[in-house]
């Protein structure tokens, strides 16, 4: 099961809880690897980067 938020993600599978960043991240790759083009891959990813550090720069 997986439990997305603004800036964590939750995550229980085979009996083990993450929690955090980490599977944020993870939950973040795996969706982009589902996206259908190399292009719109990166476009998303590039969003997500310079989002985030946008709100770490407004800090």
């Amino acid at each position: 099961m997986l439990t997305l938020g603004i800036k964590n993600a939750v995550v229980y599978s085979f009996g083990i809880t993450l929690d955090g960043n980490l599977p944020s991240i993870i939950c973040r790759g795996v969706y982009i690897q589902l996206l259908p083009t190399l292009k719109y891959k990166l476009q998303v990813a590039k969003k997500w980067i310079f989002g985030r550090i946008k709100k770490l720069l407004r800090r």
